[in-house]
C-alpha cells in the first residue's frame, strides 16, 4: 500500500514484527530509529539496484574555475545515462569522462588542446575539515570557464521519520518488504520467505518500471540511430 512518509513504514514494521499497534501504543524513539535503520538499508539497496530515471537530475549552468567545478548536492556519479556538455559551445557536444589518472597526466603535460574530457575525483589535497574528501569535477584547461550543464546520478537520500518516501508509489510495497526482510534477518529468523518475497517484488517492480527493460539492446538514438 502507499505510504505518505517513512513514519508509516516504521509503524507497520512495528506492527508486523513486534505485534505493536502504533495507533494505540507509543513506540519509543530509540525503537523507531532502529526500525528506520532497516528502512534506510532497503532504500539504499533498491536505489542502487538499477539506473532508475528518478535517480537522475540536471545541474547548471555552472562554470569551471582553474579547471575545477563544485559538484551538486547528492552527486553519486555520472551514471550510465549521465552527460556533461558546454552550453556556450556551438556544437554543445557532450564531454567524455576519463579516469582521474588520465586527467592528472593531461593537466601535467600542459597539452590541453581542445580535448573535451572531464573527470570526477580528488586532486586538491590542501582542503581541510569536511572539504578534504569532497570530489570535484575537472577539465583539462585551467583557462576555460564555459557554461556547463551536468546530467548526473544522485546518491540515495538519507531519510528521517517525517520525510516522504523517496520512490514512486509503485515501489512502496517493495520497500516495506525489503525493510522487513532485513529486520527479520537481524533478529536471526532462519525462514527464507522474508527475503524471497522481497526479491520477487523487486523483480516485478523492475519489470513494470525499469526504463527500456522490454526493449532489445540498441544504440541510443542520440549517437547513431535506433538500430
Amino acid at each position: 500500500m502507499p505510504y505518505s512518509d517513512i513514519q508509516g513504514i516504521v509503524d507497520d514494521l512495528a506492527s508486523f514484527a513486534d505485534e505493536t499497534d502504533a495507533t494505540t501504543y507509543t513506540l519509543p524513539l530509540s525503537r523507531q530509529n532502529r526500525l528506520m535503520h532497516y528502512v534506510q538499508r532497503a532504500i539504499d539497496e533498491i536505489w542502487n539496484y538499477r539506473p532508475w530515471n528518478f535517480k537522475y537530475a540536471l545541474f547548471g549552468p555552472f562554470s569551471f574555475v582553474n579547471g575545477k567545478g563544485t559538484l551538486p548536492d547528492r552527486f553519486s556519479n555520472i551514471g550510465d545515462n549521465g552527460l556533461l556538455w558546454d552550453e556556450s559551445a556551438n556544437s554543445r557536444a557532450p564531454y567524455a569522462e576519463v579516469a582521474m589518472q588520465d586527467m592528472v597526466a593531461l593537466r601535467a603535460s600542459g597539452r590541453q588542446g581542445q580535448k573535451k574530457w572531464f573527470a570526477v575525483g580528488l586532486l586538491d589535497q590542501t582542503e581541510t575539515g569536511n572539504q578534504q574528501f569532497q570530489r570535484r569535477l575537472w577539465i583539462a584547461d585551467d583557462n576555460y570557464a564555459g557554461s556547463f550543464k551536468l546530467f548526473y546520478e544522485m546518491a540515495p537520500r538519507m531519510v528521517a521519520l517525517g520525510d516522504g518516501v523517496p520512490f514512486p508509489e509503485l515501489f512502496h510495497n517493495t520497500l516495506f518488504a525489503g525493510a522487513l526482510a532485513k529486520l527479520q534477518q537481524a533478529k536471526g529468523d532462519p525462514l527464507p520467505i522474508w527475503r524471497a518475497e522481497y526479491v520477487a517484488l523487486l523483480a516485478k517492480v523492475t519489470a513494470n518500471y525499469h526504463i527500456q527493460s522490454g526493449q532489445p539492446n540498441q544504440l541510443p538514438n542520440a549517437v547513431g540511430g535506433q538500430w
